[in-house]
């Protein structure tokens, strides 16, 4: 049904959607399992990478040419990355960056604009990542680059040679990245990406030539590896990981009043900072003044709002899912006078003979209005009715 497909699960949490890119295009879900298929018109090739931030999921085609959309549904032509063949995206950092054959790479603010800065270098890359405050891009014959904010790029070294290298993530102070083919190795850097080592998963996998570790993510204190034949295999978090144990949720409330939202972090006994913002979260752009603990009551919520919380404890950082408090519509009434006993309400912006939800008694024709019969009041507004009668 979706042909070669790549998942992006770290804009899964930012923005409460799962997005599938690939061979047949983009597909958007909101549980993982009914999906859409929501591919931008005129998309040329292949998509081959999509990434979320600054409110907007941007795509790229293989050829270089991307989309924008701020909800994963509707798309708009943004310009091209450039000629070559563009393998995967991410964004961090406020930029997208994008990387592919050859030592090509661009790099974005919007999403819309790019400009061309490749790494110098012939080898491709097909895994990229951005975490610690850099972006880390990965390929074959041992190909590491870090940049950043994709402009510089430096070249890393890897303690074996000729190794294809397909994925990469960061977590509890480690980067880890994956090889395509036989191997069943994982290389290693515990110096934020300068210098990279084996680790041999052997004795975990059934067939070393089978189950060759592919795609790696972190997430809650966790590393996760997915090999082929469908071997999966996940590390436990060390006692004093710092995690998000549970996320914030809202719940029912009164629109109008503030919110009291609150998360459960565990980690080291002492020394974790807290800091809620506004927005999508990693996006620390709006952070949310005095709100430094746990539990954070917002103000009161007359407009629908977006906040997240973060927590720190020396260099470990655990991002909590977005909340998104949605306030209720605002319905304005008006009174309608129609001669013989009756006042009916309509919205402020509604024809006359447009009412919501109640009409009082009436036994004739006014105003050319029509007869009217009398019903209950609707579920569009809360308030109880207020009748006249002339």
């Amino acid at each position: 049904m979706f042909g070669e497909l790549r998942l992006d699960v770290r804009q899964i949490l930012e923005h409460g959607l799962f997005a599938l890119v690939g061979s047949s295009g983009v597909f958007i879900s909101a549980d993982g399992k009914t999906w859409t298929s929501r591919t931008p018109a005129n998309f040329g090739s292949n998509a081959s990478g999509i990434a979320f931030g600054g409110g907007r999921f941007v795509t790229i085609a293989g050829d270089g040419a991307t989309f924008r959309s701020a909800d994963g549904q509707n798309w708009t032509a943004g310009g091209s990355a450039g000629s070559g063949t563009f393998n995967t995206m991410a964004h961090g950092n406020g930029v997208f960056v994008v990387v592919g054959n050859a030592g090509a790479t661009a790099r974005s603010t919007d999403g819309a604009s790019w400009t061309a800065h490749p790494t110098g270098g012939a080898g491709n890359l097909v895994g990229l990542q951005f975490a610690n405050g850099q972006f880390v891009a990965v390929g074959p014959n041992s190909t590491i680059y870090t940049s950043a904010d994709g402009t510089g790029w430096v070249q890393r070294s890897v303690s074996v040679a000729g190794i294809s290298l397909l994925d990469v993530a960061f977590g509890d102070g480690l980067w880890i990245a994956t090889q395509q083919g036989g191997g069943s190795s994982l290389y290693v850097s515990s110096d934020n990406a300068v210098s990279w080592s084996a680790l041999n998963l052997g004795s975990h996998l059934l067939s070393q030539s089978s189950n060759a570790p592919l795609g790696i993510a972190f997430g809650n204190g966790r590393f996760a590896i997915a090999g082929a034949v469908g071997v999966i295999l996940s590390t436990e978090p060390a006692p004093d990981t710092l995690q998000i144990s549970t996320q914030p949720i809202a719940g029912t409330f009164t629109p109008g009043s503030p919110v009291t939202l609150t998360a459960g972090v565990a980690g080291p006994a002492t020394g974790i900072a807290f800091q809620w913002y506004q927005g999508f979260s990693g996006d620390t752009s709006n952070p949310v003044g005095g709100a430094t603990a746990v539990t954070f009551t917002t103000p009161p919520v007359t407009a629908s709002v977006r906040y997240w919380l973060r927590a720190t404890a020396g260099n470990q950082v655990a991002d909590s899912a977005t909340v998104e408090l949605l306030a209720a519509p605002t319905i304005a009434f008006r009174p309608i006078v129609i001669p013989h006993r009756i006042v009916a309400f309509a919205p402020i912006d509604a024809p006359s003979s447009t009412f919501v939800g109640m009409i009082f008694q009436s036994v004739e024709s006014a105003r050319g209005y029509g007869s009217f019969v009398k019903q209950t009041w609707g579920p569009t507004n809360t308030r109880s009715p207020i009748v006249t009668h002339l």
